[in-house]
């Protein structure tokens, strides 16, 4: 049924998909990182950490805390970490 829905879409022109699962972020030029398992990094990304991390962000230098939400989200896609661990942090 999704390899139907997929010829379908392919057909219109929505967009071009390929048939390999591995080789369709390829087909929208997405750069997926590597993630690393770094479990003593996890604290940084609980709940209470990030509220601290996010209260003392520079409020009058938009330009710092741009460049600082950037690194983090960079680390952040970076590291292993669980589903629910993940949507919490993202959540905040």
């Amino acid at each position: 049924m999704l390899n139907e829905r997929l010829n379908s879409f392919e057909h219109r022109g929505f967009v071009k998909l390929l048939k390999i699962g591995a080789q369709l972020k390829n087909s929208f030029y997405l750069v997926i990182p590597k993630q690393l398992t770094a479990n003593q990094r996890l604290k940084e990304y609980e709940a209470k950490a990030l509220q601290h991390w996010i209260a003392e962000l520079p409020a009058a230098n938009p330009g710092l805390v741009t460049r600082l939400i950037h690194d983090f989200i960079i680390e952040f896609n970076a590291i292993e970490m669980g589903a629910q661990l993940r949507l919490d942090a993202l959540e905040l």
